[in-house]
Formats: C-alpha cells, sequence, structure tokens
C-alpha cells in the first residue's frame, strides 16, 4: 500500500512538472546541486548503504547532466560564481 502511494505520488510530481515547464519555461537561474555517491546501477542503489532519496545512478546522472545542457544551462565552478556570472544565463553547480 504505501509502495503505491509513494509510486502514485512520483507520477503526480512527474507530470506536473512536466506541464509546468511546458508552460511557463525555466527562468534564468543559478541552480545548486549536492551529490553524495553515485551508484553504478539500481541494484547497488536499493542496497540501502544511504538515505534512499540520496541513491542516483550514474544513468540517472548522465540524463541529468543531459536534460540541463539541451535546455541551455552552463555548468559552472565556485571560482566563476565568485567571479560574477552574466545574470541573463542559467548556470548549473555540482558538488559532491
Amino acid at each position: 500500500m504505501k509502495a503505491t502511494i509513494i509510486s502514485k505520488l512520483r507520477e503526480y510530481d512527474r507530470k506536473t512538472a512536466r506541464y509546468k515547464l511546458r508552460f511557463f519555461g525555466e527562468k534564468n537561474a543559478l541552480i545548486i546541486l549536492l551529490f553524495h555517491s553515485l551508484f553504478t546501477d539500481r541494484d547497488e542503489a536499493a542496497s540501502n548503504i544511504i538515505a534512499p532519496q540520496q541513491s542516483i545512478t550514474i544513468i540517472q546522472f548522465r540524463r541529468l547532466i543531459a536534460y540541463y545542457l539541451e535546455a541551455g544551462y552552463t555548468f559552472v565552478t565556485p571560482e566563476e560564481i565568485v567571479s560574477g556570472l552574466d545574470p541573463d544565463g542559467k548556470y548549473i553547480l555540482l558538488t559532491f
């Protein structure tokens, strides 16, 4: 029962996010993403080594990178942020 509810909530979240992006687009921003680790596959991610919401696989990570590149984001370093970024840009900082 609990798994079904979680599954339905995730499905609702994905659909809602798609509609929001379709109608409102993405705003220029600096997005900072923090990762604790990457797992080789779903089996390793399901091993409960760390909290479930922190279990991202290499394939999911690659999809995330591809999405942001296709959406026009530039990946930046902390040094570039300190030096100043164009306020009209869309940026991503990845941290591990």
